[in-house]
């Protein structure tokens, strides 16, 4: 039942119809918690995941901050959900938080190209272009 609703949602965002998902994903999650058996920890990741970028985009960044968390409660391994969490925290102008979680993430992940570009960004809007150029030096030898 909530794979066809988390589809819809990643639709309404890659539409940019962000205020419309955020509704979808309201109305999913009121529904996941009053179904029997209910999704599994992963949907309900993916669902709060998917609220915060929402939220993130239409800037609203405390909103996104509370979903990446709830999307943690749920998978804290994932790696795309800190980087989003680090984006929001810099957002809000707490930039050492943004590079605390980052940190961590490069800490104890396989480093992806996509991955390091994340970090660079959250890197370069801290101002440390030290740090900046020794990644994107790991990007251009991969």
């Amino acid at each position: 039942m909530l794979d066809p609703m988390l589809t819809r949602a990643q639709e309404l965002c890659d539409a940019k119809d962000y205020s419309s998902a955020v509704e979808l994903l309201d109305r999913s999650l009121g529904v996941a918690e009053l179904a029997a058996g209910g999704p599994d920890a992963a949907q309900f990741a993916r669902m709060w995941h998917l609220r915060g970028e929402a939220f993130k985009a239409l800037g609203r960044v405390d909103e996104a901050i509370r979903s990446f968390r709830c999307a943690l409660c749920f998978d804290d391994g994932s790696v795309w959900a800190w980087c989003s969490l680090a984006d929001c925290y810099q957002a809000a102008g707490a930039l050492d938080k943004g590079v605390r979680l980052i940190e961590l993430v490069l800490a104890t992940e396989e480093r992806s190209r996509r991955l390091l570009l994340r970090a660079v960004n959250i890197f370069r809007r801290a101002r440390q272009l030290e740090r900046c150029m020794l990644l994107i030096g790991e990007l251009q030898s991969t």
